[in-house]
């Protein structure tokens, strides 16, 4: 019996530790025009630098505020987000590379040039998370 119990207490510990956690994003300044919004999550330096994303997904966009959400276990973060104004499946961009089209970054105000995955990243733990990220226009 003991054996039983204990079998029943590692299986839902381990449970525990390779859960996920529902993160919400709140991506602010989104138009509803028939477009799409993409939104890249890349979880190391080495990735964000290789544009390497460890999860990709695209949502419609809705007026104003468009809320997703997505379940990821814990770790730190870098959420970038483009806004598919002429629905060609691509951020498109200046000849120096600034985008043309809205953008946001996890802890970027839109001022200057983005920085790197440090300055940029976001822990997630075990609990539920709000993450608010505003779409520039550069």
């Amino acid at each position: 019996m003991k054996k039983i119990i204990l079998a029943v207490i590692a299986i839902m510990l381990s449970g525990l530790c390779f859960s996920n956690t529902k993160v919400t994003l709140e991506i602010i300044g989104s138009k509803a025009n028939g477009t799409n919004l993409y939104i890249s999550v890349f979880n190391s330096e080495t990735s964000y630098k290789e544009r390497s994303f460890c999860y990709s997904t695209k949502v419609s966009a809705e007026d104003n505020i468009t809320y997703v959400e997505i379940d990821l276990p814990a770790g730190e973060y870098l959420f970038s987000i483009f806004q598919d104004i002429n629905k060609n499946m691509k951020c498109d961009s200046n000849l120096i590379g600034i985008p043309k089209e809205p953008v946001g970054i996890t802890n970027y105000d839109g001022k200057g040039a983005p920085g790197n995955f440090n300055k940029h990243k976001v822990n997630i733990g075990t609990e539920s998370k709000k993450i608010s990220i505003k779409l520039h226009k550069l």
